[in-house]
């Protein structure tokens, strides 16, 4: 019953150096909410993380959908953090490298703008101090006041 996980906190356990890594790199962009900041937010006590790209979408919170008659609500039943209690990132989390989205190019392609901000930031340790100029990709393509526009926003 969901009144019963209401007010509960719920600890994932962790294994110290699962991966044996001493850092990770994401690449993240508007688009990028949920169950990827999750992950961002996550590790980030327990290993260097690195993250190129634009704010993420900023989502630190989850639903239950519940079913009434002909229709299903969802919900905002929870808010996660991670071991330091970091969660408050509705404004998105921000890059440390910033880069723009740039759809011109592959997945994986090294000429990729924020591909490209990791991998200097491996091999010189810097951080730009400007985003690689790019062809960009935006939500402002996807039709908000078309039949997908309602589910963009859902918290």
């Amino acid at each position: 019953m969901l009144s019963s996980v209401l007010g509960t906190i719920y600890m994932v356990p962790s294994k110290a150096n699962g991966f044996g890594l001493d850092r990770i790199f994401f690449i993240g962009t508007v688009n990028t909410a949920s169950a990827s900041e999750l992950i961002i937010k996550g590790v980030e006590p327990f290993i260097g993380s690195v993250m190129a790209g634009s704010p993420t979408h900023g989502k630190p919170v989850g639903m239950y959908a519940i079913p009434i008659s002909d229709y299903v609500t969802l919900p905002v039943a929870f808010k996660y953090t991670n071991k330091n209690h970091d969660g408050d990132f509705y404004n998105g989390i921000p890059p440390t490298l910033p880069a723009n989205d740039d759809i011109t190019r592959d997945f994986g392609d090294p000429e990729e703008s924020s591909l490209k901000a990791i991998l200097n930031y491996i091999e010189t340790g810097t951080i730009p101090s400007k985003s690689t100029k790019s062809t960009s990709f935006s939500s402002q393509y996807i039709d908000r006041k078309g039949p997908i526009g309602q589910f963009l926003r859902a918290y």
